[in-house]
């Protein structure tokens, strides 16, 4: 009687296993000779249209050839006796048309006459190998140069001394899976992967961190993620700690980020000041340092308008979300550092405003200081009397 069960279960299996098995290679709307030809004949057409061309990708024709010639070997399927296969460009179109409309994978499919699991399946290769092989030209990791370099730019432009970048965390929310994942956060039913960043004054991503677990806010993100290891262990080879310009008599100050309240005070990143009763000397602090960590909420705003996938809930497991992400730091990066990219962007000033006092002390009183080191409260004090005497003189 059991051996009779247990074959009446392997039997019902095996059906299922059937029963799943794809029946044909595509829709026969799209066996009729198009699933191939149209969607390369529409790029083409495109690309007479230079304007339109790149509404639709984000990236002009020489852009887009460039990055074919990168990716090319990386994403290119060969031909078969059964079918053709879909070429290099129409792939990298596909993939950047999703990026940039935010349409559904149902919509990209009809437009280029192709399946709705051949978007799927496109978008997580394409994206996977912009990362792997664009992020060491585009996204590399920093040496000690490139932090000086930034800490000039944040000086020149944003007139805030030894900084070196601007830290935030932005939720990148996706339909929920049809069960539990560990690698996932929820908040009030809704799932989201942390992607937390440290950016540079000409909007660039400097470091990122995509994919933190199950955490409730921007603290505890970046107390759990490996950006936050990295600052801890002094793994992002800071320059060394040097002197405000024309304030040597302050001593020596290390080379900060700079946060919202959310985040912890340390000695290499700097919060505003909080509570009820703040004084004058500590309203001008905030207000220069929310000037300089309006960066890093511009370069989410830029990201998520280029990339307007970021503006639907994205409809894919979360292995491939985190693929997404990464792969739209990485385009965003290469589109900031041509200037020719930028014709044609929403309207956004090159350089923020900086806010008035109300504004940089809306929120901070829900945040108060809680276990600052001395040491870090000492190195956000010496800033504080280097802004009021810079003040003072009307610099």
């Amino acid at each position: 009687m059991a051996h009779r069960r247990k074959l009446l279960l392997l039997l019902f299996l095996r059906q299922k296993q059937v029963e799943k098995k794809r029946r044909m290679w595509s829709h026969e709307i799209d066996q009729k000779g198009r699933n191939v030809r149209e969607g390369h004949r529409l790029v083409q057409e495109l690309k007479l249209h230079g304007k339109v061309f790149k509404m639709d990708f984000r990236f002009t024709k020489t852009q887009f050839e460039e990055l074919i010639e990168q990716l090319g070997p990386f994403i290119c399927k060969q031909n078969t006796n059964f079918r053709r296969a879909i070429s290099v460009e129409q792939r990298l179109a596909i993939c950047l048309r999703f990026l940039a409309s935010g349409d559904s994978h149902g919509s990209v499919a009809d437009t280029y006459h192709v399946g709705r699991s051949t978007v799927q399946n496109i978008v997580k290769e394409v994206c996977e190998a912009i990362w792997e092989v664009l992020m060491p030209k585009y996204l590399p990791e920093p040496t000690p140069e490139k932090w000086k370099s930034i800490s000039e730019c944040f000086l020149e432009k944003l007139r805030f001394p030894n900084c070196v970048g601007a830290i935030g965390a932005k939720h990148v929310i996706f339909q929920a899976p049809p069960r539990p994942i560990n690698v996932l956060s929820k908040c009030k039913k809704s799932f989201y992967i942390m992607l937390m960043a440290v950016v540079d004054p000409e909007y660039k991503f400097v470091v990122v961190d995509v994919g933190s677990a199950e955490l409730r806010s921007d603290k505890t993100t970046l107390q759990n993620c490996g950006l936050y290891k990295s600052l801890e262990q002094e793994h992002l080879s800071f320059p060394p700690a040097q002197p405000l310009p024309g304030a040597p008599a302050l001593g020596p100050i290390p080379l900060v980020v700079v946060g919202d309240e959310t985040f912890p005070l340390k000695t290499y990143l700097i919060r505003p000041f909080t509570g009820r009763n703040v004084s004058e000397e500590k309203k001008i602090f905030n207000a220069r340092l929310c000037g300089a960590r309006a960066i890093v909420e511009n370069a989410f705003d830029i990201l998520a308008s280029r990339w307007r996938v970021y503006y639907r809930r994205i409809t894919h497991w979360p292995d491939t979300v985190t693929k997404i992400v990464k792969a739209t730091v990485v385009l965003h990066n290469i589109l900031q550092n041509d200037i020719a990219a930028e014709v044609d962007e929403p309207d956004r000033d090159d350089r923020p405003d900086f806010p008035d006092i109300a504004k940089a002390l809306q929120d901070v009183q829900r945040f108060p200081d809680y276990h600052s080191s001395q040491e870090a409260i000492k190195v956000r004090d010496v800033f504080k009397k280097y802004f009021c005497t810079e003040n003072s003189q009307g610099k």
